[in-house]
């Protein structure tokens, strides 16, 4: 990318970043008081969808650069083509993009933007972080109500999103460094789906490893209670295939939840289904 486009990207960059540490402490710092305290509040919550909307919009102004505007002027177009200009027609140049690229009622920031430019580059890490995506639309539109362990939930994946964001490069590792109190939340996080679903497994009377997919209806039956329930997921269509992704599942018999796909590898279900 041309260097006045790369300056231009670097300014809003700057801008969200900033946003994005103030979300980041606020909604942590809050979460573990508010986890700690055993209280009702809606802030902490609030603070971490914002701190997840914010790291989605990080990452797609790296990504998806041009798709982040509603208008991408011709001569932002020309130098992302790679069209050379006179150096005395930089200054001019860079002024107009400023003009329009700065200007925020150009943003296209909505979650269907962001989570499309996730999907499209992180296709292999979409699976783990789908069901905390689907739990911040929830609570950010108040769909939901963040108690205790949506909160922890919401906490747990901002944790990992910007763990993978660093690690991918997208991210500095100075925006945020994890606490003493965040690794304990994610140690504890790890360690509670581990027990519950090895008493679930234990109190479970059939065999897992021959668990079958209804492809019908998308459903398997519960490793507790043995009812067939929905495994929640999605359609991935590849040249000559189609397989269907699965993120999570939950009883309406007895209550079992398993969230993400972690907790479904836990309790010895396959993630992939051939569906073609």
């Amino acid at each position: 990318m041309h260097i006045l486009l790369v300056k231009v990207q670097h300014k809003i960059l700057d801008e969200k970043v900033d946003n994005l540490i103030f979300h980041l402490n606020e909604g942590l710092e809050s979460t573990h008081r508010q986890l700690a305290n055993n209280y009702e509040g809606t802030a902490a919550a609030q603070h971490l969808c914002s701190a997840i909307g914010g790291l989605l919009g990080v990452l797609a102004l790296q990504k998806d650069f041009q798709g982040c505007f509603r208008h991408f002027p011709r001569e932002a177009k020309d130098l992302a083509l790679g069209k050379e200009l006179p150096a005395d027609e930089h200054h001019h140049l860079y002024e107009l993009l400023k003009a329009t690229l700065l200007n925020e009622k150009n943003h296209i920031s909505s979650p269907e933007h962001t989570l499309a430019v996730f999907a499209k580059h992180f296709a292999l890490k979409r699976p783990f972080f789908e069901p905390y995506f689907q739990l911040w639309l929830k609570v950010a539109e108040s769909k939901l109500s963040p108690s205790a362990r949506v909160l922890e939930r919401l906490a747990y994946g901002t944790l990992n999103l910007v763990e993978m964001m660093v690690d991918q490069g997208l991210l500095h590792d100075a925006v945020y460094r994890a606490s003493e109190m965040d690794t304990e939340l994610l140690l504890r996080y790890n360690q509670n789906r581990v027990m519950s679903i090895d008493e679930a497994l234990m109190e479970g009377n059939f065999d897992v490893d021959n668990t079958k997919l209804d492809l019908t209806n998308k459903r398997i039956p519960c490793i507790k209670c043995g009812s067939y329930a929905p495994l929640h997921g999605y359609e991935e269509i590849e040249p000559g295939s189609k397989h269907y992704i699965a993120y999570g599942f939950n009883c309406n018999h007895c209550g079992m939840e398993l969230f993400d796909q972690k907790d479904l590898l836990l309790a010895g279900i396959k993630p992939i289904y051939e569906i073609s």
